[in-house]
């Protein structure tokens, strides 16, 4: 989605935390990945811990967030931390 200079967009994706691996459901991984696809962002931010992913490269948060963060780094998105852990 192209972006103007002077303008940022920001969007909010909720999850459901472990309801997305269930074969019935109706917001699967998939889901999430479509919307990652879709809005193609600068930076992909998850409650995670920011300082073991840049002490050890590890995730500690839900699974579909710890998903989320590897798949955005694979596609080439930066994907910072939004929870305070200090």
């Amino acid at each position: 989605m192209p972006k103007d200079n002077d303008e940022q967009m920001i969007y909010l994706l909720g999850t459901l935390y472990h309801l997305h691996e269930h074969k019935d459901s109706v917001y699967p991984l998939s889901d999430i990945q479509s919307a990652i696809e879709i809005i193609n962002p600068d930076v992909l931010l998850v409650e995670d811990r920011q300082d073991l992913w840049d002490d050890y490269e590890i995730t500690y948060t839900a699974q579909e967030l710890c998903w989320a963060w590897h798949y955005a780094l694979e596609k080439g998105i930066a994907v910072r931390d939004i929870d305070s852990w200090d």
